[in-house]
């Protein structure tokens, strides 16, 4: 009886052990989330100052379904994510779109998540995006 129960308890906390071990790591479109609402977030100079950045932020979640979910790109993120409290934002003159003033501080960063047909990033998944000329 005693070596069924030791033999219960072992699988039980292996199991809890993967469990937690899997339940626990974000994803890419957790990590991509969190630069959006970062990049919303920001000071940008020459912006109206009762803009609506909702749209961006909701444009920008989408496309972390076009990025491979690997540890590599989760941690591109993360370097994207530190990186972007360097950068500086204004919008152009009449616009409402905040942009990163040249030259980005965080462009190698930046360009593993670049969506282009010609040239993808590294974390860019290029089966799942598309754009069609004309």
């Amino acid at each position: 009886m005693m070596h069924w129960i030791v033999k219960v308890g072992l699988v039980l906390t292996v199991f809890a052990v993967l469990g937690a071990c899997g339940s626990s790591e974000e994803t890419i479109s957790d990590k991509w989330r969190q630069y959006c609402d970062a990049s919303a977030a920001v000071d940008a100079a020459n912006c109206p100052t009762d803009m609506d950045k909702s749209g961006l932020t909701m444009f920008c979640r989408l496309v972390a379904s076009s990025f491979y979910d690997t540890p590599e790109c989760r941690q591109k993120v993360d370097a994207l994510i530190a990186c972007n409290k360097t950068r500086q934002w204004e919008c152009w003159d009449g616009g409402e779109v905040p942009m990163v003033v040249d030259p980005d501080p965080c462009a190698a960063q930046a360009a593993h998540f670049t969506l282009s047909n010609e040239s993808p990033g590294s974390c860019v998944d290029p089966t799942k995006i598309s754009s069609s000329g004309g």
